[in-house]
């Protein structure tokens, strides 16, 4: 049994390839999860207190297991081209969260509801009797085996702050999304912005999907916007502003980052839009 807390990224943070990891009877007081270009990794009765799970970068085949685990807010994935691993039988605290990424093969089994924990202000976060959770296969663990367990070294050793669960984070980072003419887009957040290769600072709105045809030709999924036109777009209001302020049939130049490397895509808005390039900067 573990309890984690990091207030500068993630609680857990399996980077660049780390695989074959069980990873189980976790609580996550702060950052989540997060797993990164790797194989075989079996994560399952863990509970994210007001947080979630982070896929960054799978690869095809990656045989990753996520199941039984109690989640906070939706997936806050960046860089996924491949969700082949078994994600499913996890608690939700909305619905919304549940199917946000069904559509990629997510939760199809997956409930959403209150987890019902037995004392959560003083870190007890067992679920009680009757909870959705035990009915997708999650198990309690022991909250009071944490840490050093010799009595003169519990005296002396820094408890964590115990955050008390609420619904507000969830619902606050999902509003960070919107659909644009075809495009999705998706604030990133913290550490978020490692899977790009670049900093928080440097800003930029995640291309979640990009389908066939959309209004803004060149564009993938998985790209990072980070100006329009040389205006920055650190928000999804500085790029529909920023947007706004071209006149239709103008040039436009997109700043953003792909597979690591920044490049510009240069087009035309509006009726009979036209790719012209995409050059690396």
């Amino acid at each position: 049994n573990s309890r984690w807390r990091c207030d500068h990224g993630w609680d857990v943070d399996l980077d660049d390839g780390s695989s074959n990891y069980e990873i189980y009877n976790n609580v996550f007081l702060r950052g989540g999860l997060k797993l990164r270009e790797g194989f075989q990794r079996k994560v399952y009765n863990n509970i994210a207190v007001n947080n979630t799970f982070h896929p960054h970068v799978w690869y095809p085949n990656s045989g990753d297991v996520v199941t039984s685990n109690i989640w906070m807010a939706p997936y806050r994935p960046a860089v996924m081209k491949n969700w082949e691993g078994t994600i499913d039988r996890n608690l939700f605290i909305a619905e919304k969260h549940r199917d946000a990424f069904r559509e990629e093969g997510c939760d199809a089994h997956s409930l959403a509801g209150d987890p019902m924990f037995v004392d959560p202000a003083n870190g007890d976060y067992r679920v009680q009797a009757g909870s959705p959770a035990l009915k997708l296969g999650f198990k309690n663990f022991p909250m009071d085996r944490f840490g050093v367990q010799k009595p003169a070294l519990k005296a002396i050793a820094r408890t964590p702050q115990l955050p008390v669960p609420t619904m507000m984070v969830a619902d606050g980072e999902e509003a960070a999304q919107t659909d644009w003419k075809g495009v999705t887009l998706r604030e990133l957040a913290g550490e978020e912005f490692s899977a790009f290769g670049v900093g928080r600072d440097d800003g930029g709105i995640h291309v979640r999907k990009a389908p066939s045809g959309a209004n803004l030709p060149n564009l993938v999924s998985g790209d990072l916007i980070q100006s329009v036109n040389g205006t920055p777009t650190g928000t999804i209001k500085a790029f529909l502003e920023a947007m706004k302020a071209i006149p239709a049939g103008q040039p436009l130049r997109l700043g953003i980052v792909r597979h690591q490397k920044s490049m510009t895509i240069s087009s035309a808005i509006g009726a009979g839009v036209r790719q012209n390039s995409v050059a690396a900067r």
